[in-house]
């Protein structure tokens, strides 16, 4: 898992997404669909850039890929059972360096079903090398601008909780510690898959 380290008793960023998205879709769901098991797959990644003397971007160092996967119902996800909002990702980037995030406030979701666009506005406290700052992180379905070029989400397709459904999430968040230092950018990619299982759920008759 890439020297991933993160505490037993929470589950990293990328999941605390699928938990507010789980909620937000639950408009017109059927009860067997959000009581039904699903396979929730998540991949996230994170580039850290820092601006030249000539004023480019550059990828100094990175966090991940990381992989994390896991079972849950939606309601399970909805009532919090899979997901804990207090909670510390800690882990080591390429280069050996700590990084650790935790959530400040509660995120701020819109989801539009009839495009099946997503976005979330979350506050977290991002620790790299011992210097904190808090990061406005805006995650997005759609394209976006960053640092190095435009990045590029995707919309979720299929239907949740009934057939295999995936999405990406991206954002482009600013690092600004307070020190005499220049601000860094954090680059996020999260992809997620929610997959029914069947051979669980569908027993026979």
């Amino acid at each position: 898992m890439n020297n991933m380290s993160i505490k037993r008793s929470h589950i990293k960023i990328g999941v605390l997404v699928t938990f507010v998205l789980a909620i937000a879709g639950f408009g017109g769901l059927a009860a067997y669909t959000i009581t039904r098991l699903q396979t929730v797959d998540l991949k996230t990644h994170i580039q850290i850039c820092q601006k030249t003397k000539n004023g480019a971007w550059e990828v100094i160092d990175e966090v991940g890929p990381a992989h994390l996967s896991f079972e849950a119902s939606l309601i399970e996800l909805a009532n919090g059972k899979k997901v804990s909002s207090q909670f510390v990702w800690q882990t080591k980037t390429k280069k050996g360096r700590s990084y650790s995030a935790r959530l400040l406030e509660p995120a701020h979701i819109d989801f539009k079903p009839m495009t099946r666009q997503f976005s979330a506005d979350l506050i977290f406290e991002v620790t790299l090398d011992n210097k904190k700052a808090r990061v406005q992180g805006k995650l997005t379905t759609e394209s976006h601008a960053g640092p190095r070029g435009v990045i590029k989400g995707r919309r979720a397709d299929g239907v949740f909780g009934q057939n295999r459904t995936s999405l990406t999430l991206v954002s482009a968040n600013e690092f600004n510690p307070g020190d005499e230092s220049e601000p860094l950018m954090l680059v996020c990619r999260d992809e997620y898959t929610f997959t029914p299982n069947v051979e669980r759920n569908e027993q026979p008759r």
